[in-house]
């Protein structure tokens, strides 16, 4: 299989170090109503999904917040300010992004960030980065339009297909590299070169200039 050309990108977790502080934004705010959550319980339910998801992951099996829709939205409401209050802060990216992004650019190679956070917190971040030039474009969980789909992950990678169709970017030479699995699951159906990866380092053979077969 020829090299890719162009590689949509988790942007959360593989370009910018979110996982950790959503994590804690969605536990801190579930614990302030209910006890026990902690962000080792919750870091496995924030990849793949924007925070109003992950806090519906989180409170599965909470029999106390079953049906209590008014705490939910509370909750969650409580977790979006708090994660974007962190991100105003400033996030790291994760390790060698500003070098990988460099290569992929060098190569040829064009990038689509795929983002579980809001259009405006991940904006933020590529202005504190100076990140905003290095993608073809970003796709946010809260973007419209809002595409066919049971989830925000899989109404992106629908948007973006679309949006790469209309482009006249066929689907041959496409890449997802994704940090969760639920993401990469949804990537799968319009992405046949789809991986399931921890970092962008892992990438370094595989992807522009290199095999992908």
């Amino acid at each position: 299989m020829r090299p890719a050309t162009i590689a949509i990108v988790a942007f959360d977790g593989l370009i910018a170090d979110t996982l950790p502080l959503r994590a804690r934004a969605v536990a801190e705010a579930i614990s302030a109503e209910y006890p026990l959550t902690t962000v080792e319980d919750v870091i496995c339910t924030v990849g793949g999904r924007s925070i109003s998801e992950a806090v519906d992951a989180a409170l599965v099996g909470c029999h106390e917040a079953t049906g209590d829709d008014t705490m939910r939205d509370l909750i969650v409401l409580r977790a979006q300010r708090a994660c974007s209050t962190a991100i105003s802060q400033g996030v790291p990216l994760c390790r060698n992004t500003r070098e990988w992004v460099r290569q992929q650019s060098a190569a040829g190679q064009r990038l689509v960030f795929r983002a579980d956070s809001s259009r405006r917190d991940v904006d933020q971040l590529l202005q504190l980065s100076g990140l905003e030039q290095s993608a073809m474009f970003v796709r946010c969980s809260d973007d419209l339009p809002r595409c066919v789909g049971d989830s925000s992950v899989e109404r992106s990678y629908a948007a973006i297909d679309a949006r790469l169709h209309a482009h006249f970017l066929s689907r041959e030479g496409r890449l997802a590299l994704e940090r969760s699995s639920l993401a990469a699951r949804a990537a799968s159906r319009h992405i046949g070169d789809t991986r399931h990866v921890f970092t962008l380092e892992q990438t370094r053979d595989s992807v522009a200039g290199g095999v992908t077969g």
